[in-house]
């Protein structure tokens, strides 16, 4: 197997250019938050689309289980951004 190490090193030095943001008020005010809103809106739309959640009344006592945003860069084997 050969390795291309001129494109496997700009792949990278690209793939460094977008950070993971550790924080959702990171996410939405960073220099790359366009592209993380999208990755959130389709998250968002596929989880509605499988009925992952749904509307109901929260009984007496009870509390609702909070939840976390992990943003992950997806890359490919060659390094090179996949998806956010």
């Amino acid at each position: 197997m050969t390795v291309n190490r001129r494109a496997s090193a700009n792949a990278v030095e690209t793939a460094a250019d977008l950070s993971e943001p550790s924080t959702f008020e990171a996410v939405v005010s960073g220099p790359d938050q366009v592209h993380w809103r999208k990755a959130i809106h389709a998250e968002l739309e596929l989880m509605r689309l499988r009925n992952v959640f749904r509307a109901a009344k929260l009984p007496n006592g009870q509390r609702v289980i909070s939840t976390k945003w992990v943003f992950k860069i997806k890359r490919k084997a060659d390094g090179s951004i996949e998806k956010c």
